[in-house]
């Protein structure tokens, strides 16, 4: 887990991380061809998502609560009151800024906000570690891509409409191919398909949707493939060696009783936290002079 943590510059999940990292060392050193940075095209708003003309304080804010501050959040539990309240209004107040520098309508700001600030602070974490074992292309990244993909307009691109278009004159067979939702490119969406429907079957659709407000609602997001198991052991190498995870109390961020009960076996605790905990305990070990 140090050795993630360290790769990656403790600035990722290195509980998430660590889970990609070791399936790629069970593959033979090759190119890695991404998807990342497509959502410029496939118009990526979350469900209900409306068009504005602007950005606005009540926007930016929803789409924090809804997103930000709940995807791979640390359990409030663990921290110490004021640093929990701090780190959130922070978190905040630092989307609102890059909010204020897109003079756009709303659905295209978010776009803006995606490629600038969450691909290269999620996915160049990942990538800048990455690159040092295999080549990485990201075709989505191209700069002619992304021109194309701004040249529609945000309704048009919204549920993946404008990519389907695309599809259905490149390879009409796999346009009609079911996606893992059910549906098929051709038919998204189109003007007799709303667009909350658009990427979902009805099922799926209606799945999903309870999926995202059971998460709301818990302030918990659903974790990466094989992180909980990672997590797992983690925690219980940590109440063998409590001394590797114990440098944490250090930064006055963790609330030292919580630490006890999760050592002393009486809670477990998310991949999220783990990760938290484990990138802050290699920041406090590197910052003890030697």
């Amino acid at each position: 887990m140090d050795a993630s943590a360290v790769r990656h510059d403790t600035v990722g999940n290195p509980v998430a991380l660590g889970v990609l990292d070791w399936v790629e060392s069970q593959v033979p050193p090759g190119v890695r061809i991404t998807g990342q940075g497509g959502e410029m095209a496939r118009g990526s708003y979350h469900m209900g998502q409306q068009q504005h003309d602007a950005p606005n304080t009540e926007l930016v804010d929803r789409l924090a609560r809804w997103w930000f501050v709940t995807n791979d959040a640390t359990t409030a539990d663990a921290l110490v009151p004021d640093f929990a309240a701090s780190a959130r209004d922070d978190a905040t107040a630092a989307i609102r800024r890059a909010f204020e520098g897109y003079h756009t309508d709303w659905l295209t700001a978010i776009d803006e906000f995606f490629l600038q600030e969450r691909v290269h602070r999620w996915v160049g974490i990942n990538f800048t570690g990455a690159c040092l074992d295999r080549m990485i292309v990201g075709p989505y990244l191209d700069p002619r891509f992304l021109a194309l993909a701004r040249s529609v307009a945000p309704t048009s691109r919204s549920g993946s409409g404008y990519s389907a278009r695309v599809l259905e004159r490149l390879d009409p067979w796999l346009a009609n191919a079911r996606l893992a939702t059910g549906v098929r490119p051709k038919h998204l969406p189109r003007r007799y398909v709303p667009k909350q429907l658009a990427e979902y079957s009805i099922r799926k659709y209606a799945q999903r949707g309870m999926e995202k407000v059971y998460q709301f609602a818990r302030g918990k997001a659903a974790t990466a493939v094989g992180t909980p198991v990672l997590a797992d052991l983690v925690i219980r190498h940590w109440r063998e060696q409590p001394k590797l995870v114990e440098p944490v109390l250090r930064s006055g961020f963790v609330r030292e009783d919580w630490l006890a009960g999760l050592l002393s076996g009486e809670y477990g605790t998310d991949a999220a936290t783990v990760g938290f905990l484990a990138n802050l305990a290699v920041v406090e070990r590197q910052s003890v002079p030697a």
